[in-house]
């Protein structure tokens, strides 16, 4: 599988969006806490479907028996 350029606009907007995870889990809350639980989930699956290539993967299982894999055999964080 070839590597992909990374997308700079989209690291960026992730880590805008773990700030704003943190923000609005560190204060009580609010209104605006509120209009950041409105949009920074769904912008995460919006990101995560921007870079998915279907074209990748021959069949459903090839993906799902894949995905299983990298969450079982994760080398421990020491």
């Amino acid at each position: 599988m070839a590597q992909r350029k990374r997308e700079v606009w989209l690291d960026a907007a992730k880590g805008f969006c773990m700030i704003l995870v943190v923000l609005g889990h560190a204060y009580e809350t609010s209104e605006i806490t509120t209009c950041i639980y409105w949009f920074h989930m769904p912008a995460f699956f919006l990101f995560s479907g921007y870079v998915f290539n279907i074209k990748e993967w021959n069949e459903l299982g090839d993906l799902i028996k894949q995905r299983v894999q990298q969450l079982l055999m994760q080398k421990p964080i020491l």
